[in-house]
């Protein structure tokens, strides 16, 4: 009975270390590929592409021969991972605390502390101080979201920036709706020989239906404007 008791121990004892390995290494997989995304501004291809470059970059923490690889992999264990394990006393409380002081946090801080963390928290299980290695990996993963987010925030800015534009676009097209369907109605009245024709022919009117209807259409750009207008008629039929 007491064997297998001490069995179970060390049953436990052994997924609990696969298990803080298995989130330590997918924790440092998915920093790394967000700083390959980030470094080749990847977060503005279309999330399917995305996937398909990430598909060819295999990675199962469980086993022990596999590993992962990406064009910047060599880059980020360089630029975060490898100076972090090689500091005496390392401290992500008081990076930590610099970094909140500063002026401004940008992304390669929070992937700084992200790495920080992660890289005690290895430390301090590795010293059998278990619980508190946990804490500070998750401490890593709340950092791994923030650098996220910040990575994302000049892609979300152009994309608000274009739906903004796109949408006082159409709104400016709107209105000149009315003048567009009154120009192709009048160019349909009569069998002008050509699209130019058609629109010196009728820009007067149309011009004095912007002034009825305070639509402000151009008296220079009228001609080139309406001509636009009637894209996809015909003219110039025989009778």
């Amino acid at each position: 009975m007491e064997a297998s008791s001490v069995n179970d121990v060390d049953s436990d004892v052994g997924d609990e270390v696969a298990s803080f390995l298995y989130e330590y290494e997918s924790l440092m997989r998915s920093a790394g590929w967000l700083f390959w995304e980030y470094k080749y501004n990847l977060g503005n291809l279309k999330t399917d592409s995305v996937n398909e470059i990430e598909n060819d970059f295999p990675f199962d923490p469980w086993d022990e021969g596999a590993s992962w690889y990406s064009p910047a992999d060599d880059e980020f264990r360089e630029t975060f991972v490898d100076p972090l394990w090689a500091t005496q006393d390392l401290d992500p409380y008081k990076m930590e605390n610099a970094a909140q002081t500063a002026e401004r946090i940008h992304f390669e801080d929070d992937m700084r502390l992200t790495c920080a963390w992660a890289v005690s928290g290895r430390q301090l299980f590795d010293e059998n101080v278990r619980s508190k290695g946990w804490q500070h990996l998750c401490r890593a993963y709340d950092h791994l979201g923030q650098a996220r987010l910040r990575a994302r925030v000049p892609t979300l800015f152009e994309n608000v920036i274009s739906n903004r534009g796109q949408a006082g676009a159409k709104k400016r097209d709107a209105k000149f709706v009315p003048l567009r369907n009154l120009a192709r109605e009048l160019a349909a009245k009569k069998n002008y020989p050509s699209k130019r024709n058609a629109a010196l022919s009728i820009k007067d009117e149309v011009l004095a239906s912007a002034k009825d209807h305070e639509i402000n259409l151009s008296a220079d750009q009228a001609e080139r404007t309406i001509t636009r207008w009637l894209d996809g008629m015909l003219f110039g039929r025989k009778q």
